[in-house]
């Protein structure tokens, strides 16, 4: 059935055996159309999605544009997928290309994520609704917090535009704050609580790493303004009441004020400081000081 074939192609892909994942899913493709229990679903897609970055990883440097070879390859799957299926889920589809993207081309990433982000914020009923007694609570998004990261951290570390990568942040606090508010709002009889509950527990939101991933993009700039910026990202962290520097922000922090000792000292001074407060984890701590 299904599931044996994509075990194959699991284990085919996690061996660089593109070709065999490749002959594989053409054939499910071909016997699924008379035999349904073969086609392929969206765990096929997957896989084969991985397989084709891991190939296309490994062969990066030997051949340029790899990566964005396979993430055409990936994007021409699942307009076959979507045109061969029945399948209602194209927004969890297209989200599996977000990470696909990501590397090759941030800004197609990014696109992919913005456009879903408001697929789903149209789907929601809005606030005027009254919803009817035994309604069932709204569909988790279908982007997490790791999508939003995913392409972040491609746009500020590996593509060393950190200032897009500050603005998708921002667009990421909207699609939260919208969604809160929206979730929130909804007119539930009887079960309002429940569905705030729900909200609270189902909403993506940045992290420690979205800034993170910000502040070392700023770092690897090493110009004056990158300091400048750096330093900014770094305050906000330390001024924020949900987000804890940890050894990864103060490593970002030090590197992008390479050339300001005093400003690396008083970075250190507050990284040790931060140790003394956390106990068992000096030794995380003190290592960028040595």
């Amino acid at each position: 059935d299904i599931q044996s074939f994509n075990i194959i192609l699991a284990a085919a892909g996690s061996l660089g055996d593109i070709d065999t994942c490749r002959q594989l899913y053409q054939w499910m493709r071909s016997e699924g159309r008379t035999n349904s229990s073969i086609k392929p679903d969206r765990i096929t897609l997957r896989n084969m999605f991985q397989a084709i970055s891991l190939h296309s990883s490994s062969n990066q440097q030997q051949h340029g544009g790899e990566v964005v070879e396979a993430a055409k390859e990936c994007e021409q799957l699942v307009q076959q997928y979507l045109t061969e299926s029945s399948s209602h889920d194209a927004m969890a589809i297209y989200q599996a290309l977000i990470h696909v993207w990501a590397l090759a081309d941030p800004w197609q990433a990014r696109a992919y994520l913005l456009d879903i982000a408001q697929q789903y914020r149209d789907s929601l009923p809005t606030d005027q609704q009254q919803q009817p007694h035994h309604s069932p609570p709204p569909p988790p998004p279908p982007i997490d917090t790791l999508d939003w990261n995913r392409v972040i951290s491609a746009l500020a570390i590996q593509h060393g535009q950190p200032q897009a990568a500050y603005e998708l942040l921002q667009e990421f606090w909207t699609f939260t704050e919208d969604l809160q508010q929206r979730l929130s709002s909804l007119q539930y009889p009887q079960q309002k609580q429940r569905h705030q509950n729900f909200a609270a527990m189902t909403i993506p939101q940045p992290d420690l790493f979205s800034y993170n991933s910000i502040l070392e993009g700023w770092a690897r700039l090493k110009d004056t303004r990158a300091a400048v910026e750096a330093n900014k990202i770094y305050t906000l962290i330390r001024r924020s009441e949900n987000l804890q520097p940890n050894i990864v922000t103060y490593t970002s922090a030090i590197k992008a004020n390479g050339g300001d000792l005093d400003r690396v000292n008083k970075i250190a001074q507050e990284c040790l400081e931060a140790a003394r407060q956390k106990d068992g984890e000096d030794d995380d701590y003190t290592v960028i000081l040595d």
